[in-house]
């Protein structure tokens, strides 16, 4: 039994790195049908007829294999792989998964230490009294969420509410509408829409989510798995839907579908966790202000086509992009202007999500790298002429261009 529960943390473990390190960084018109219906009637990427009777039947095998204290990593991980949800190519990134599953991290190339990170203490003790049944509910059906926030939720919509009870709302619009006004894209196409665990609250939402899934199913049918989504999420394993891990993202999703639109997700648990760890002051605003990094990006072109094999690098460079453009608007006195204090804070939430894989398609940089990107962002709004200087998305990004391998190198500049 010891050595079942060790491979369930482990892999609860691998889950938890996959949601917290991953963000939208391309365009998905791929993955979101060609209709002319309303979004909420839209259809997703159809899955394929066998998995018709291939749902709960899974979970209940892959329980089974785990508390008889078989290892099933390899074997979950294909199956996953091999039936990916809607949203795995906008917010779940499974090259890092594999990675990370395979152990292929941590070349001794940088400094890099995964041992004592407070966030991930954190949800650790959230899932302590979680069986092996809630991890696999999880793990197969805790996407609803993302589903609802991407192809149902009214972009800008003044009833939304941000944080488990409200409590972020007033602060994050106040900063979408700063980031508009400081940065000189056109950012008129850009909404902002909250991820909420509550989504498996509302049967007839998570109804039309199980018959755009799954088109064979009758209206009935899908109702009675929705009521079934209801019994589990809702259950005091899943903190009456509001576990953290339901909602444990944030991304910026590009796309051409004007039913889809262009859009920041803010997640629920995201905000929690950091303001678990004593960050819920200064995280929101950091999180939406990296996410309009990525729109900066999306906007001005900045992302590079590459070979697989070049890509870790390739999306490292444009997050720890979007981290030095988050830092400068946070501290610059015509933005956030937050004070020194403040700015401490801030790192702190970008040191908490670094990560080790180095060889993965979503590798983001290590701990170091993002605190790196996110002091010399800060140092450039510091430094800036009295008259509250602001440099272009450009202007900016030819800055960062130059200073990039001193960020990727960094040995003493966070001293």
């Amino acid at each position: 039994m010891k050595k079942t529960k060790n491979l369930f943390s482990y892999v609860i473990a691998i889950c938890l790195s996959l949601l917290l390190f991953t963000n939208c960084t391309r365009d998905n018109t791929s993955i979101i049908d060609d209709t002319t219906a309303a979004p909420q009637k839209k259809e997703l990427k159809k899955k394929s007829a066998n998995e018709k009777n291939d749902r709960l039947e899974k979970i209940q095998y892959f329980k089974a294999k785990m508390e008889a204290g078989e290892d099933v990593s390899e074997e979950l991980l294909t199956y996953l792989n091999e039936n990916k949800n809607p949203l795995s190519e906008i917010a779940t990134d499974y090259d890092y998964f594999t990675d990370l599953v395979l152990g292929v991290i941590n070349p001794d190339e940088y400094y890099c230490d995964n041992t004592d990170i407070p966030l991930s203490n954190y949800v650790n003790s959230t899932i302590s009294e979680w069986t092996f049944l809630d991890y696999l509910y999880w793990l197969f059906f805790g996407y609803y969420p993302q589903i609802d926030a991407v192809y149902f939720k009214e972009v800008n919509d003044r009833n939304a509410s941000y944080g488990v009870n409200g409590e972020y709302t007033r602060i994050l619009q106040r900063t979408f509408r700063g980031l508009k006004r400081f940065w000189d894209i056109n950012s008129s196409d850009i909404g902002m829409v909250p991820m909420k665990g509550t989504t498996y609250a509302d049967i007839d939402r998570v109804t039309e989510i199980e018959m755009a899934l799954y088109p064979w199913q009758t209206e009935e049918e899908s109702r009675e798995w929705a009521e079934l989504w209801y019994e589990v999420f809702g259950s005091d394993a899943f903190w009456n839907f509001n576990h953290p891990l339901l909602s444990f993202n944030a991304f910026a999703l590009s796309t051409t579908d004007p039913f889809v639109g262009d859009r920041i997700v803010m997640g629920d648990g995201i905000m929690e966790g950091y303001a678990a760890i004593g960050l819920g002051d200064v995280a929101p605003q950091a999180i939406l202000a990296h996410e309009f990094g990525h729109h900066i990006q999306f906007e001005n072109g900045y992302f590079e086509e590459v070979a697989p094999e070049d890509q870790p690098n390739a999306t490292r460079r444009t997050e720890l992009m979007a981290d030095a453009y988050s830092a400068y608007y946070l501290t610059h006195r015509r933005g956030a202007s937050m004070r020194w204090s403040e700015v401490e804070q801030f790192l702190d939430v970008f040191f908490n999500i670094g990560d080790c894989g180095f060889s993965s398609g979503g590798h983001h940089g290590t701990h170091n790298q993002r605190m790196a990107a996110a002091k010399w962002g800060y140092e450039l709004s510091h430094n800036a002429p009295r008259n509250g200087y602001v440099m272009s998305s450009h202007e900016f990004y030819l800055a960062f261009e130059e200073a990039l391998d001193s960020i990727i190198n960094c040995e003493t500049c966070l001293n």
